[in-house]
């Protein structure tokens, strides 16, 4: 009995018509005439190809919208006929011009990707980037020789390795073309079907394998409803992304067509010019370990530890983060769903917290903003690409929630490198401020805000809380910490006694002072505000538009 047969009678439909739709490298499709309306039938013969079975049922439990798995045994599936569905239509190349198609593919894309990201299962998915190791791209190297290109990225790969792995990586379907796109019939949903290429991956690949297939005005259009997405995966993704096509077209039996652009930009020195590139930016995250997940209870304590430790030396005050995150999850305004910590080779690295809070202009109330309430990261880990790391992560998130914006009081130099504007910019306040951000999750989400009043979460501190709670965590390490007497005996005179006019006591407070206010001051030439960022540099920590790392609190 042919294979197929068998396995509609397994789903009793052993009396059923069918005739084959076609078949390719082990999958074949036939459609099915059942008593109750067409369907189709997916037989996988090779085992590996089976995985897509389970990408249906993982997708169902996660949410994101599929076509209709009517039955499945372990290696076949029954689904809805799109000919014939009253719900779904096949997609059609005239849909890729479609900005209205565009933007309801990007909903799909924006729900993949934000519930990918806190899927507990997500590294043991296969992932393209898998193929870049020293030994496969040696043998790419005598399968296709460039003496200019292999020797350089085979000297840069534990770096450009690193920065693959610190990108905040999702579920990635990694297969876009129009005929495996599902159009709702009244256009206001659009969904992918075929999921056996499905895995694990960053983002931009994503991004870039839809809008490569779009028209101009469409890819436009997909790209303003998806929202914001890490410039540095886009960076590197034009390297990443014609490697992984050559490394894939050498496992083939015969060399393919469509890797034969990859094999031009090979020989012409487009693709050392893309690893130049990487190279020279200053990295966003810069560790092989980074992993974010949801935070629990019993990461509480942890968490709080971490905090004060990440914010010692850095007001002029006792450090009081630790109580200020306990009241934050108190508080009627926490965002729990938005509440992840960092780890790094298997420790708590780093943590953000967020809360609601709203806009009030002009006699509106906008609740739809948040707060950007902690971003921590534990001193022996700054530096590394922890903090951007967790607030690239959480902002598709707060904008899949339905929030407008984020804003929050921060280190004036380092988040506007991570996107953030002066609030005023949009409104929000009625004189500027340097060290309050703000982000639209959305363009336009902001518009017509005039001297908008911010209100956000309101805690108190006292002293005596602080010191009572204290005696829950052991003594904090100061090793670390250094006097502000530390740049000044490197100052000459008049830039000496500018920067102690600021008060400070330690040099880590000097993270809470910009750049721009710094050179300002009487007394600071270029001279003195290199003196100031090597120092800084030495003592490890950023400062500066051209800071390398993330402070350690917000």
């Amino acid at each position: 009995m042919p294979r197929y047969k068998e396995t509609l009678a397994r789903m009793g439909l052993a009396r059923c018509k069918a005739e084959q739709i076609r078949e390719k490298d082990g999958i074949s499709l036939w459609r099915v005439y059942s008593p109750q309306g067409s369907r189709v039938l997916k037989v996988f013969e090779r085992p590996e190809d089976r995985r897509e079975i389970q990408a249906y049922e993982l997708l169902r439990a996660l949410g994101v919208p599929t076509i209709r798995v009517l039955a499945q045994t372990q290696d076949a599936l029954l689904l809805e006929d799109l000919e014939a569905s009253p719900i779904w239509r096949l997609g059609t190349q005239a849909d890729m011009d479609d900005p209205a198609v565009a933007r309801a593919l990007a909903a799909w894309y924006r729900q993949l990707h934000a519930t990918g990201r806190v899927y507990p299962g997500l590294a043991k998915l296969i992932s393209e980037n898998d193929c870049f190791t020293q030994r496969h791209m040696r043998a790419l190297a005598q399968a296709m020789p460039d003496e200019a290109f292999w020797p350089r990225l085979l000297d840069c790969l534990p770096t450009l390795r690193r920065r693959i792995d610190a990108f905040s990586h999702t579920l990635t379907y990694n297969d876009f073309h129009w005929s495996n796109l599902a159009i709702a019939r009244d256009g206001a949903a659009a969904a992918m079907f075929d999921y056996h290429m499905m895995g694990r991956g960053y983002v931009y690949a994503d991004l870039r394998n839809v809008t490569s297939s779009l028209s101009p005005a469409a890819g436009r259009a997909f790209l303003e409803a998806y929202g914001p997405f890490d410039p540095a995966e886009q960076l590197a993704d034009a390297l990443l992304s014609e490697l992984y096509s050559l490394w894939a077209a050498t496992q083939r039996k015969s060399f393919p067509r469509w890797a034969l652009p990859a094999v031009e930009k090979l020989h012409n020195g487009t693709l050392l010019r893309n690893l130049e590139k990487i190279m020279m930016e200053e990295p966003q995250t810069m560790n092989n370990h980074i992993t974010i997940r949801p935070e629990t209870p019993d990461d509480h304590h942890a968490v709080e530890l971490l905090s004060r430790d990440a914010s010692l030396g850095y007001y002029k005050d006792e450090a009081d983060a630790h109580l200020h995150a306990h009241k934050t999850r108190k508080h009627r305004l926490f965002l729990p769903e938005l509440s992840f910590v960092a780890e790094l080779d298997g420790k708590p690295a780093g943590s953000i917290m967020y809360t609601k809070s709203k806009l009030i202009t002009k006699g509106k109330t906008y609740r739809d903003t948040v707060c950007l309430q902690r971003l921590s990261v534990a001193p022996w880990a700054q530096g590394r690409g922890v903090g951007a790391a967790l607030v690239r992560h959480t902002l598709p998130l707060a904008k899949e929630m339905g929030y407008r914006a984020v804003l929050f009081h921060g280190n004036p130099d380092y988040y506007p490198r991570l996107g953030f504007r002066p609030a005023f910019e949009f409104g929000v306040g009625r004189e500027p401020s340097e060290h309050f951000h703000c982000m639209e999750l959305y363009e336009g989400a902001l518009d017509g805000i005039s001297h908008g009043r911010y209100v956000e979460m309101d805690v108190r501190l006292p002293k005596w809380q602080v010191r009572l709670y204290n005696r829950r965590f052991p003594p904090p390490d100061t090793s670390w910490v250094k006097p502000i007497e530390v740049l000044l005996d490197q100052l000459e005179p008049l830039a000496r006694k500018a920067i102690a006019g600021l008060g400070l006591k330690t040099l880590y407070q000097m993270c809470r002072q910009s750049e721009r206010s710094v050179a300002a001051l009487p007394g600071i030439d270029a001279a003195a505000l290199e003196t100031i960022r090597r120092v800084m540099r030495e003592c490890n920590y950023g400062w500066g538009t051209q800071q390398e790392h993330e402070g350690g609190t917000a």
